[in-house]
């Protein structure tokens, strides 16, 4: 049903009805492909923590053998492992602006994200990446980094699943990094004295280090520090080799001829995944209700074996699992201004369906030690946000982020793409130059596709035109007010 005409109504499991109808949301018609459905941001009634809580229990903890509701089950624990899966493959293969690599390897951007940058989505316009995917199946690695002095960096380790619970780096350990061990969950050898230790509770793991980049000027420093990070075999290490680790070559998850925009091979795709899978006590029952659908380690899907009526169920739960995805990725956490404000991070526990929420628009956020990410898809009066008005934001005096590395504010199609535009600018935070402050000492930020007399001002943040966008405030290294939300984030504000 990927893909059907607008208005398409489909059959629902009885959470998926009952929580739709709590949102107020409509059965969705989605286009082709994870997270491009259309429903109004400001359309769903707001779900207490409590209550989606209760929500992701009833879908997890329900003994509904149904292939609808297993299905629905299948789309929200598993989205989140496609996701990270999708953004390794891209990672071994490449993409436009960037060479493939082997996994246990490093690539390093050059310059700061921009519209062109596809390696994923909500990408910060503010640091450099040094991206690598391990796999741990051949043993633990060590990590090396050089000495950064007072400059901004941080390694997040995101587990393949899209949680985390480790941002290592200046926050932690100041400007020299020690010796990081990263082990995999079959490791069972003595951890090594004086090293960091990262355990990770899945087989590939993601390492997304961020250095900041003030000015162009910085980015010859900043790429000799980045070609000064190595990974190392543990094996090579113990015997004082400090060679780069041996490359491995990554299993491909895309068959030639798959319609990846078909629900059914999403669930194929599921499977692959799958088979290279550790499973977690947390998830053994999960994993063993999906049986029922042909998915699972050691399990062949074979959706030509399905009659119509199965075929008919498993379609329509798949769609409703896309439906609650995107209900709870616009509520998130705490609601503000029309920001939307997630404290958790990427610390989910069994949460699977605020893991899935995240994952939309949010894969691989920092802990929230390291960093917070308000999202907005609406203004401070419930509007969709969108090119075809204009809006600003003001900071009052003595209120701007109060952070202890940096802030910024992106912008982002409804894709979680930054926009080109005339003037190449992509953010603006605490290093833009030239802010002008307001008369009493505020800062005012204006959002407008328009290319007036904005665009020759400096807190000028370029929309895209006509079209709906979301914005995204970072804020790392938040101080203790912002984790304990006595500072939040000031109103989006509609100014036609």
């Amino acid at each position: 049903m990927s893909g059907g005409p607008s208005g398409l109504r489909i059959a629902r499991s009885a959470l998926a009805s009952t929580v739709l109808a709590l949102c107020a949301v409509s059965p969705v018609s989605t286009k082709a492909g994870i997270g491009t459905e259309t429903v109004s941001a400001g359309s769903a009634q707001q779900l207490t923590a409590a209550q989606w809580r209760a929500v992701n229990d009833r879908l997890f903890g329900s003994q509904a053998q149904d292939l609808r509701t297993l299905a629905v089950r299948a789309y929200v624990w598993g989205m989140p492992l496609m996701h990270a899966a999708n953004i390794r493959e891209k990672f071994v293969l490449g993409v436009v602006d960037r060479p493939g690599s082997s996994l246990n390897r490093f690539v390093h951007s050059r310059t700061v994200a921009g519209p062109d940058t596809r390696i994923g989505v909500g990408l910060n316009n503010d640091t450099v990446y040094s991206l690598s995917w391990v796999d741990l199946a051949g043993g633990p690695l060590v990590l090396t980094a050089p000495d950064f002095g007072a400059r901004y960096y941080t390694f997040s380790m995101n587990f393949a699943d899209t949680s985390a619970n480790q941002s290592i780096g200046q926050r932690t350990h100041g400007g020299q990094l020690p010796p990081v061990f990263i082990h995999g969950p079959g490791f069972h050898g003595q951890l090594p004295k004086g090293m960091v230790i990262v355990p990770s509770k899945t087989r590939f793991l993601n390492i997304a280090g961020r250095i900041l980049v003030s000015t162009p000027g910085d980015y010859r420093t900043v790429h000799s520090l980045q070609d000064q990070i190595t990974l190392t075999d543990w094996e090579d290490w113990k015997r004082g080799l400090r060679r780069p680790a041996a490359p491995v070559a990554a299993q491909a998850l895309t068959i030639a001829g798959e319609q990846l925009t078909s629900n059914l091979a999403l669930l194929a795709r599921l499977n692959r995944i799958l088979q290279q899978w550790h499973v977690l006590p947390q998830d053994r029952a999960v994993i063993a209700s999906l049986k029922a659908l042909g998915i699972g380690p050691g399990q062949v899907f074979r959706p030509d074996s399905l009659s119509a009526l199965q075929r008919a169920q498993i379609e329509a739960g798949i769609e409703e699992g896309r439906g609650l995805v995107l209900v709870r990725s616009l509520q998130l956490g705490v609601r503000h201004n029309g920001w939307m404000i997630n404290y958790a991070g990427p610390r989910f526990g069994s949460d699977y369906l605020l893991r899935a929420g995240v994952a939309k628009d949010q894969p691989n956020v920092a802990i929230p030690e390291e960093a917070l990410y308000p999202i907005a898809r609406v203004d401070s009066s419930g509007s969709p946000l969108t090119g075809r008005h204009r809006y600003r934001i003001r900071f009052a005096p003595g209120q701007l982020p109060p952070v202890g590395a940096f802030w910024s504010i992106t912008a982002y199609d409804d894709s979680g793409n930054m926009v080109g535009n005339p003037a190449n600018r992509y953010s603006v935070g605490d290093r833009t130059p030239g802010l002008v402050p307001d008369e009493d000492g505020g800062l005012t930020v204006t959002l407008t596709a328009a290319t007036d007399g904005a665009a020759n001002h400096p807190n000028w943040l370029p929309v895209p035109k006509d079209a709906p966008f979301y914005l995204m405030l970072r804020l790392y290294q938040p101080r203790r007010e912002v984790l304990e939300r006595r500072w939040l984030p000031p109103a989006i504000e509609r100014i036609d």
